[in-house]
């Protein structure tokens, strides 16, 4: 994946990816699902400072055969959407030296959920699932909460074994 990488790097910095990212880049996930026979799945949850111009970026480099669970085309649909519309502030201060600039931060959380739908396979994951704040929203207010998590989490390709 390291060529993939790079180019979402670039293409989002103009800079080049080094080898070797300072130790303050990490990222923590929002859930690791650990499942009963060993496998294991990131859940993330995206807030609408998710969905921005870089995100959509981002996704252009997926290929068509990468798994995941979510939906690619309305992840970019609703980021172009959204696109002059992040906010500023913290949300977009910049984060050097990998993402320097305006927008920094915007550019840092587009890579780190790019490198977390692109790298999970690489290590023999599960695709990662993605629910969008709005989705999460109709989870929490639904009649029935734990049955609406489990059916979207269904549709995303987690196993029915899984959801029991």
């Amino acid at each position: 994946m390291w060529e993939t990488v790079s180019a979402i790097y670039g293409s989002l910095t103009g800079l080049v990816l080094p080898e070797h990212a300072p130790v303050r880049e990490w990222r923590s996930l929002d859930v690791v699902l650990t499942y009963a026979d060993g496998q294991q799945q990131i859940l993330e949850v995206g807030e609408q400072q998710h969905f921005t111009g870089a995100r959509a970026l981002t996704l252009e480099y997926y290929q068509a055969t990468l798994k995941l669970g979510f939906d690619a085309t309305q992840w970019q649909a609703r980021s172009h959407a959204r696109t002059g519309l992040e906010p500023g502030g913290g949300f977009a201060k910049p984060k050097p030296p990998l993402f320097p600039g305006d927008g920094g931060r915007h550019r840092q959380r587009a890579y780190r959920d790019a490198l977390a739908d692109l790298l999970p396979a690489e290590h023999g994951w599960l695709p990662t699932v993605r629910i969008s704040d709005t989705q999460a929203t109709a989870i929490t207010t639904a009649t029935d909460p734990a049955l609406s998590l489990r059916t979207l989490l269904g549709e995303r390709g987690v196993l029915a074994s899984h959801l029991a």
